[in-house]
C-alpha cells in the first residue's frame, strides 16, 4: 500500500513536470512541496539531486541550476515517508 501511494505520486510528477526544471521554479511546479532553499542547501552538502545542470552567470559568481525531471522525481520519491497511522498522503523527510 505505501508503495502504491509513491508510485502514484511518481507517475503524476513524470507526467505533469517539464524535462527540465530550473531550481527556481521547483517549489511552484511541486505545489510548494520542494523549496528552493532546501534544494540549495542539499546540493551545497553534496546531498541534492543527481546530476545537476549548472549555467554559470555573467560574472561567473552565481549562476543557475537546473535538474533532469527523473533525477528531481528519484530524490524527492526518496525522501518520503508514507505514515501507516494515516491513510491520507506521503509526506517528505
Amino acid at each position: 500500500m505505501k508503495k502504491d501511494k509513491i508510485e502514484e505520486i511518481r507517475k503524476y510528477l513524470t507526467e505533469t513536470l517539464p524535462p527540465i526544471i530550473a531550481r527556481s521554479e521547483v517549489e511552484k511546479l511541486t505545489g510548494g512541496l520542494v523549496k528552493r532553499s532546501t534544494l540549495s542547501s542539499y546540493d551545497s552538502r553534496g546531498q541534492g539531486v543527481s546530476n545537476p545542470i549548472k549555467f554559470a552567470s555573467a560574472d561567473k559568481v552565481r549562476g543557475k541550476v537546473a535538474y533532469r525531471r527523473d533525477d528531481l522525481i528519484n530524490w524527492i520519491v526518496d525522501r518520503m515517508v508514507v505514515d501507516d497511522d494515516s491513510p491520507s498522503q506521503p509526506t517528505i523527510a
